[in-house]
This record gives C-alpha cells, sequence and structure tokens, in this order.
C-alpha cells in the first residue's frame, strides 16, 4: 500500500461527526476520496457517507448540469439529495432560474431515499425519465418540494408519486419567496394510493367542490397533516375518523371570506395532539359549535402549540375558554383576532394556574372581530400580574388594549426572559409608556399604532437599553 495513502492517526481519533465533516470537504473529488479511503475501513465506512448527502445552493444552469452528471457517475452512494435557488432579490425573477430534468436523473439510484427541491424550475418530459428511476425500485421515502414550478402537465408528476409505494413524506408546498405550488386538487388515485403516509403537507390545495377533502380518509398512518386550503371546504369529522395518530395538524384557509367549514368532532379522540393550527377556518354550529370545540381542547393534554387565529368568531361562554391552557405542557398560544367574551382571561389565567412552558402568547386584535352580533372591539387585556404568576417562561408576548401604565408594565419585569413584545395600547394611549424602559431584556418592541409616542420617550428608552447592554 503507498505511503501517501496512510490514514493520519489523529484523523482516525476523530470522532464521527468530525470525521464526516473533513471527509464531506473532499467530496468535490469522489476518485480521491475513495482512493484514500482504502487505507483504512473506517475512512471507507465515513466516505460512503460524506458522498451519500448531496446539499447544492445553486445560482446557474451549469450548476444544475453538474449535479445530474455528478448523480450519473456516483448516484450508487447518494441517499439524500437537497437542491435549492438562492431566493430572488424580487418577484420578477421568479421561473428564470436553474432547471432541474428529472427525467435525465440516472437509474442507479437505489440507495436515494429522500429528494428535496426548493424553488427551481422542475421538467419531467414524456420518456421513461424520473418514472424510469422508479422503476428501478428507488426507495423513496421523502418527497419535498417547495415553491418549485413545473415546465409539463401535473398528470406526469402524480403517475411518478403514484410509483412511490414506500413513500411516508409528501410535501408540495409555497415559500415566502416562491408562492406557487406545483399542484393543485391532488386526483384521489394519489393519495388512496399512498396509504404509508406519515406526512402530508399541500399548498394551495384548489378544491372544486365541499366534498374535497375525501380522498384523506384512507390515510391513518399519517402523523402530521398540513392543508393550506383555497375555497369553501367541509373538514368533516368523518374523513379524520381513522387519524387516531395525528400529532401535528394544520389547516389554513384562504382570507378572501371563503374560509373552510371546520366540524368540532374532527378533534375527538385526538389524544395524541401535540401542535393544532386552524387559521381562517370557519367553526360548524356558531357559538353551540364554538362550546364543542372548546370541549375537545379539554382532552388534548400533550398539546405544545395551540392557534386559532381568525377562527373563532362566535362567542362562548366565557368559563369554555378554559380550554385554551388546558394542556401544561402548552408553549405557544395564538388567538390573533379571535371574538373572544369580556372577563375570558380570568378562565384562561385562574389565579394558581401554572403554564411553566407556555413561551409565546399572540392575543392581539389588531382589527374588530366580526360574528353573528356584529362587530365587537377588542376585549381587555389580561392583568400583568396574573401573566406573570402563570407564566414565568414567557419570551413573546403580543398583546391588545393593555393600558400602558406603570401598573400593567411595571409587573412583567417579572418575566426575566422577555425579548418580544408587541402592544396595541388601549384607547391609543401611551401615557406612562416609559415603565417599558425596565424591561432591559427586551430585544424587539413593536407598537401597532406608534403616533402617540413622544420621539424623546423613545429616544430614552434607546439610551436606556444600549447602557443595560440589550
Amino acid at each position: 500500500m503507498d505511503s501517501e495513502i496512510q490514514p493520519v492517526p489523529e484523523l482516525l481519533q476523530l470522532p464521527d461527526p468530525c470525521l464526516l465533516a473533513v471527509l464531506r470537504c473532499c467530496a468535490d473529488d469522489p476518485r480521491s476520496l475513495f482512493s484514500a479511503a482504502r487505507a483504512h475501513s473506517r475512512l471507507h465506512q465515513a466516505a460512503v457517507l460524506a458522498a451519500s448527502n448531496i446539499s447544492v445552493v445553486l445560482t446557474q444552469q451549469q450548476q444544475a448540469d453538474s449535479v445530474l452528471l455528478y448523480l450519473t457517475n456516483h448516484g450508487q452512494h447518494v441517499s439524500s439529495i437537497n437542491l435549492s435557488l438562492i431566493p430572488p432579490a424580487d418577484d420578477d425573477t421568479y421561473g428564470r432560474g436553474p432547471t432541474i430534468s428529472l427525467r435525465q436523473l440516472p437509474p442507479d439510484l437505489r440507495r436515494l431515499e429522500t429528494l428535496h427541491v426548493r424553488g427551481l424550475l422542475l421538467q419531467l418530459q414524456p420518456g421513461d425519465g424520473f418514472q424510469g428511476v422508479l422503476h428501478t425500485g428507488m426507495p423513496l421515502k421523502h418527497l419535498q418540494l417547495d415553491g418549485c414550478q413545473l415546465l409539463d402537465d401535473e398528470e406526469r408528476l402524480t403517475a411518478a408519486v403514484l410509483l412511490l409505494s414506500g413513500l411516508q413524506h409528501l410535501g408540495i408546498s409555497k415559500t415566502d419567496h416562491w408562492p406557487i405550488a406545483i399542484m393543485g386538487e391532488p386526483p384521489s388515485s394519489v393519495l388512496q394510493g399512498l396509504t404509508q403516509l406519515t406526512y402530508l403537507e399541500l399548498a394551495a390545495y384548489e378544491v372544486r367542490d365541499r366534498d374535497s377533502l375525501q380522498p384523506l380518509h384512507g390515510l391513518t398512518c399519517l402523523q402530521d397533516l398540513r392543508l393550506d386550503i383555497w375555497g369553501p371546504v367541509d373538514v368533516s369529522a368523518s374523513t379524520f375518523s381513522g387519524m387516531q395518530q395525528l400529532t401535528h395538524l394544520r389547516l389554513r384557509g384562504s382570507q378572501d371570506g371563503c374560509n373552510c367549514c371546520f366540524e368540532p368532532a374532527v378533534l375527538a379522540g385526538k389524544t395524541k395532539l401535540q401542535h393544532l393550527t386552524l387559521l381562517h377556518c370557519e367553526v360548524q354550529g356558531g357559538t353551540t359549535g364554538v362550546t364543542e370545540l372548546l370541549s375537545h381542547l379539554y382532552q388534548l393534554q400533550q398539546l405544545t402549540h395551540l392557534e386559532l387565529g381568525w377562527s373563532l368568531v362566535n362567542v362562548a361562554p366565557a368559563a369554555a375558554y378554559a380550554a385554551l391552557t388546558a394542556s401544561s405542557k402548552l408553549q405557544h398560544l395564538n388567538v390573533t383576532n379571535c371574538k373572544l367574551p369580556e372577563g375570558v382571561w380570568q378562565h384562561v389565567f385562574p389565579v394558581g394556574k401554572q403554564l411553566p412552558h407556555l413561551r409565546v402568547l399572540n392575543a392581539l386584535f389588531l382589527e374588530p372581530t366580526v360574528g353573528v352580533s356584529g362587530s365587537v372591539g377588542p376585549i381587555t387585556a389580561p392583568e400583568s400580574s396574573r401573566l406573570v404568576g402563570c407564566c414565568p417562561g414567557l419570551c413573546a408576548l403580543w398583546i391588545s388594549a393593555m393600558q400602558c401604565c406603570a401598573g400593567q408594565l411595571g409587573p412583567l419585569t417579572g418575566l426575566s426572559g422577555l425579548q418580544e413584545l408587541c402592544v396595541a395600547p388601549a384607547n391609543q394611549s401611551f401615557e406612562g409608556f416609559e415603565a417599558v424602559g425596565e424591561l432591559t431584556g427586551l430585544t424587539r418592541l413593536h407598537l401597532t399604532d406608534p403616533r402617540g409616542v413622544d420621539s424623546r420617550l423613545l429616544w430614552q428608552l434607546t439610551k436606556l437599553w444600549h447602557s443595560c447592554g440589550s
């Protein structure tokens, strides 16, 4: 054996993650990588791992072509491919980035389990292509397409996905920079054929009738379901009856008034739920339906994230809202622009209640909420001393109708971890706002309407926080 490829003893003493990082620096030339790796079995094993994960940020077509060439030569080692486009500076650049032609994927990808593409143009085209690769036995389990644009018809992607009998994770989503999802309403044959799915994310799910979610009925293995819905649709309990393994459920309706209609009984028996998000979802049954939904929340003792923004537009009895904080594991609570009754906070944050894990509370009502009785204004903010006693770990607080005075702001100094504060003050009054200067741990301060704040006061607050090292 040549001495020049003898492993350096110190190199072999590195822990596996460090050794892997060193070898990945050589992955641009896999031939040299594996030639050197033959000097020691452990190096060889680490070299295989170093070449198995391809993660590339593309800026031009030449790079995309190089990736395909690399896969042609070394695809047998690859188990994960992550390709993304640098976010565009403006919307005009969308659709003009590199194109990945999936039909050119080499057939020797029998170890590929993960394919994640973000912001790129995808091309399938006629021929064996991607489907041909799948026919070779690709064990793909994770397919995530974020903000991609498909250059040919969606039926080709549908046909390809149907070949992935072992697929467990399917995500087709939008991003902040690329708001287009490549699939509208998927044919029922797609979802019914993917019975092993544990994760499903479909952004911009374009509904054509109120029963468009029925194809989900057979996905009993789902643990994480995320749907962004365009248009009216019934989210019925019968569709979700078999999904007893759900830990994450996110339903987000459109903001144009065509909200999805959520049946509270969907939550019945979903005791494993840890994350529940309902945004712009109309609760069926009016006030009775809201009361029923809150009663189901009492059973969700594993909840860590609860988000009901713009969804509770009918008022239930104040005591029923104690369900919002029924889980002692709660970390995030968001009731933005929900319609809540007066006196609700004494039930949500009762004396003696302990929510030690709550980090984020968003109870911001920027606009009057609308219910069956018309428009109403924001309710009174919860007492600061009550919040401090109940949620001592708060890091972010977004609150409406707070009296900006020492009596309300002062107790917040008891929140030693508070870093972000957003205030929509009662009657736009900032009298006594200087008390916020005592919150020396703040790194971000939001004012929904700062016109009532004297500029000299803000300057004083800035100097105070600077002197405290914030």
